[in-house]
């Protein structure tokens, strides 16, 4: 699989394309996501994932998968506490 950022997206149309790594377009249709993504979730600049297919007018996708977001861990209270009592004395 490969990766990149949806570049465009055409809601009327149900399609777009993405931007892979190296710079190229590649074209998508709505009925390559993978559940549970849709395509009224989509937004340009998601990354995404994706396999690489040829078609009739150049590259377009197979499958794609939409990679999410990487959240930063939760903190307790406790360890909230203990940085600000680290990094308050200067």
């Amino acid at each position: 699989m490969m990766q990149g950022t949806i570049q465009t997206l055409h809601a009327k149309q149900s399609y777009g394309f993405i931007r892979d790594a190296e710079g190229a377009k590649v074209f998508f249709r709505r009925n390559a996501l993978t559940p549970p993504a849709s395509f009224a979730s989509l937004a340009v600049g998601m990354r995404v994932a994706f396999e690489p297919d040829s078609g009739p007018k150049g590259p377009r996708t197979a499958k794609i998968t939409v990679i999410p977001l990487e959240t930063p861990p939760v903190l307790s209270f406790e360890e909230l506490a203990a940085y600000f009592q680290r990094h308050a004395a200067g």
